[in-house]
């Protein structure tokens, strides 16, 4: 399959966004750019699970269905070995070895918050074990439009009256497959050209995203760091728009760039965590942003350069341990 400037685009502003959300303080204190520009960035994750979704219909679709259940497994593995391999790494890294038990081992470290990211595997686990399902009941126009309407639902409440939420519900976090649902079916429906055809300026919906953490800061409301209508509605639109729009990019240099973070979004993804512990720990402690040039430039700068020392890891010693195992951890 060739690649798509137009996914590797998304991709690319997908991972800057999470490393920003991630590391952007790495070298100056918070400030209210850096908040909302993080609010905006929430389109990443949504974005990452359409493009999945796309990507993972073409080719299903392009299968039989003893080749799926191929597929399905081959794809599975290979989660379940990147999971536990950064997972175990990062583990090493945070482990309080004096509190530690079974139990905090597993729901601390392994179930999907023991590192900024862990959570999107747990996630993809659900979703690739039930493709098949979940694809029947896209199909079946009854049944999506019956989950649509539960997954709107569930989005105004966990964006708009989360503190009314049961405790229990509310600890299962983002993780629940049937939140990411509507990311799904739109990657689905992108894959098989069935979603509307929108112009170029509905990609402007995505700034819904800061309006709508500005507003619920206003109001003083708890939410949900993912599940909230604005993100919904701004990201499907956002990442609709540029996948079925042709994006014409004439600079070369440009393009192998984009190509090129498009096509190591995952090792950054992995990596962008202990980089930022690292750098935490043995470099930036004194380093604060005191102009307000200071606080707009410098989370760039930190997103930068935590991308830069991602992509060497992965040149210098992902690759290496891919040559000498065969595994490939990103």
């Amino acid at each position: 399959m060739s690649r798509s400037i137009s996914a590797d685009l998304i991709k690319t502003g997908s991972i800057i966004g999470v490393v920003f959300i991630h590391g952007s303080s790495l070298l100056g204190t918070s400030s209210d750019f850096q908040t909302y520009a993080s609010a905006w960035f929430r389109f990443c994750v949504p974005c990452f699970i359409i493009l999945w979704a796309y990507f993972f219909e073409k080719s299903f679709a392009a299968k039989n269905n003893t080749e799926r259940i191929q597929y399905i497994k081959k794809r599975f593995i290979h989660l379940l070995i990147l999971f536990f391999a950064w997972s175990l790494l990062y583990f090493l890294l945070l482990v309080d070895w004096t509190t530690l038990s079974v139990s905090k081992m597993i729901t601390i470290h392994f179930s999907g918050y023991g590192w900024s990211g862990q959570y999107f595997f747990i996630i993809l686990f659900q979703l690739l074990l039930l493709y098949p399902l979940l694809r029947r009941c896209y199909i079946h126009h009854i049944l999506r439009y019956s989950i649509l309407l539960f997954c709107i639902i569930a989005y105004v409440y966990w964006g708009y009256y989360y503190d009314i939420i049961p405790e229990l519900l509310k600890k299962l976090g983002d993780r629940p497959f049937i939140f990411w649902l509507p990311y799904v079916f739109c990657g689905i429906a992108l894959a098989n050209n069935t979603f509307i055809r929108l112009p170029l300026i509905y990609i402007c919906f995505v700034f819904l995203i800061p309006l709508e953490f500005y507003v619920l800061e206003q109001f003083a409301l708890s939410h949900s760091a993912y599940i909230t209508p604005g993100i919904l509605v701004g990201s499907i639109l956002f990442c609709g728009t540029i996948l079925q729009n042709s994006i014409s990019i004439t600079s070369e240099k440009a393009r192998a760039v984009i190509t090129y973070m498009g096509n190591n979004t995952m090792i950054i993804f992995l990596a962008n965590p202990v980089v930022i512990f690292l750098l935490q720990t043995f470099l930036f402690k004194n380093i604060t942003s005191t102009t307000d040039i200071s606080k707009i430039i410098l989370p760039f700068i930190s997103t930068l350069l935590i991308i830069c020392i991602c992509l060497l890891i992965d040149f210098f010693i992902i690759h290496t341990i891919d040559k000498l195992t065969g595994i490939k951890l990103s």
